[in-house]
């Protein structure tokens, strides 16, 4: 009896460790084939890139989810708060994105972690969860060491800008993953995806439309390497956000976050 729960204590921490691992793949995917757009086809579309994704999402999530439950929770208190998560994360998204025009991938990478704080304090206010002191100190360990690393990694007024975006980006999806934890336990993952993929798709098709014309028009559509970069970036994001509720519900924001944090380190 106790080795067979050693094995599924074992193999439970194991599915976590891996899941992140596949996450923080997909992270870094999403902030290289940015950079490259950015620094190398020198364009600067960030909101089509969000919408690529949420094209993906609804083809798929938002597709199956209109068959089988129709309007159902598009109009019930769940809608609005999957409006909410698509509004907060479209917005973050869109402020990362932006911010590779002024600071570094490694920047970014390194920034991305402020989530974890933020989580952790809003999982005690809304989750009542409690964490030891130890855990406390091992953040403010790993947060000043990121600190340094991207003080060293900056040496212009417009990383600081940049940096600056991250830390903001970085917050609002702590505030997100929080929020998206408690929802997707409530009506499930198939349900919160399937309804949150279409406000952020008219969400970003209508600030494409207004902000981003001039970047399409003059953008390089004869150049492969060009959409090699726009449906990396989506796909990586797709994944990202399908297995993101799963780790969600089944471990917390908090650990999601925190598996996530070895491998981004290692491809730095």
């Amino acid at each position: 009896m106790l080795a067979l729960e050693t094995s599924l204590s074992i193999k439970y921490i194991l599915y976590g460790f891996i899941l992140g691992q596949v996450l923080a793949l997909c992270n870094t995917g999403t902030g290289v084939t940015s950079q490259l757009l950015t620094d190398k086809l020198k364009v600067n579309i960030p909101t089509t890139q969000s919408f690529l994704t949420y094209g993906l999402l609804a083809s798929t999530y938002g597709v199956f989810h209109l068959w089988t439950n129709g309007l159902k929770y598009i109009k019930s208190k769940a809608g609005l708060w999957c409006l909410f998560l698509a509004g907060t994360d479209f917005v973050a998204t869109f402020v990362t994105v932006k911010a590779y025009q002024y600071t570094s991938l490694v920047s970014v990478q390194l920034l991305d972690c402020v989530s974890i704080p933020t989580i952790m304090i809003l999982s005690c206010a809304i989750f009542k969860t409690r964490y030891q002191l130890f855990h406390y100190v091992a953040v403010f360990i790993c947060l000043s060491g990121v600190g340094i690393m991207v003080f060293v990694d900056s040496h212009e007024k417009e990383s600081l800008v940049g940096d600056l975006m991250v830390v903001l980006a970085a917050v609002m999806y702590g505030i997100n993953n929080v929020c998206l934890e408690w929802l997707a336990k409530d009506i499930g993952i198939y349900a919160y995806l399937g309804i949150y993929c279409w406000y952020g798709l008219v969400i970003s098709g209508i600030q494409m439309a207004i902000l981003e014309r001039e970047a399409l028009h003059s953008a390089p559509w004869d150049d492969p390497y060009f959409y090699m970069c726009l449906i990396g970036f989506a796909l990586f994001l797709f994944i990202f956000l399908s297995l993101m509720p799963r780790i969600m519900i089944k471990y917390s924001a908090t650990v999601a976050n925190l598996t996530c944090l070895l491998l981004t380190f290692i491809q730095l």
